[in-house]
């Protein structure tokens, strides 16, 4: 089963806004971030789960969060209830173990999660599923260096009482190859790394990092993630936002639809 890939920058930037916090003096067990995880956890709608990433605060409270491997995780869906397991070969991720049954594209999803006696939990709304997703072009031909040319269109209907759009993309091919010279747009620019607020975006040579293949997946949002995005700078965080009881980071539902680009 295809995975999509979410915002590449996203878990890198929480934690390093989580990790600025650390210098606060607080001994108050509610504010001690020695006792918090820091979780970055999305269901998608009709796929297993398998981004569920969890870590703990560096004791000297100034590095990279540790990956916690050890933690007892559940999500409960429409009365399923979903039991994650250890990643066989990465730290600190955790997957759907059981995959007879999927999640719905409906009603509210619950995280929980137990580490050293401690719970954590988050709760998310599955978002309503766009409709008539459209890309103009099945087949596009980079043009080096040209960052103004429009390659082709994605568009879809709007859904109403949602935060915005998000579009994740996976290059499809085994071993993609890298585009010579390519001028990748900054996060501020790219439309796969921001938050939409119209539903039609347009995609250029700078977007795309390698040939082949791509799947997109468009969805909308809820407000926990789009928190992520609530900023002077599109892109970038302006805090650490987190709707992770006793924890810190962000749990949310996708509720997207595909379809393909080849890039050549």
């Amino acid at each position: 089963m295809t995975r999509f890939i979410t915002s590449p920058f996203a878990f890198g930037l929480l934690s390093f806004i989580l990790l600025t916090s650390c210098a606060k003096d607080d001994s108050s067990d509610e504010n001690d971030l020695s006792k918090k995880l820091v979780v970055e956890a999305y269901v998608y709608a009709g796929l297993p789960i398998d981004h569920v990433k969890i870590s703990k605060i560096h004791e000297d409270g100034n590095s990279t969060p540790l990956p916690v491997s050890a933690a007892q995780v559940k999500i409960y869906q429409d009365n399923q209830e979903f039991v994650l397991t250890s990643h066989p070969e990465i730290a600190g991720r955790y997957v759907q173990s059981d995959t007879s049954f999927m999640p719905v594209d409906y009603g509210e999803s619950k995280l929980q999660i137990i580490y050293q006696g401690r719970t954590y939990k988050a709760y998310s709304e599955m978002p309503e599923s766009i409709s008539n997703l459209e890309v103009s072009a099945e087949y596009v031909s980079i043009i080096p260096g040209d960052d103004e040319t429009t390659l082709a269109t994605i568009s879809w209907n709007p859904v109403e009482n949602v935060q915005g759009y998000c579009i994740f993309v996976k290059n499809l091919d085994q071993n993609p190859v890298p585009i010579n010279n390519a001028n990748n747009a900054e996060a501020s620019q790219n439309p796969f790394r921001i938050i939409h607020q119209n539903h039609t975006v347009e995609l250029k040579s700078s977007h795309f990092s390698h040939y082949g293949e791509y799947e997109i997946y468009v969805t909308a949002v809820n407000e926990e993630y789009a928190r992520i995005y609530e900023t002077n700078s599109p892109g970038t965080f302006s805090a650490a936002p987190s709707n992770i009881e006793n924890g810190l980071g962000v749990f949310t539902n996708f509720n997207g639809k595909s379809e393909t680009i080849v890039v050549q």
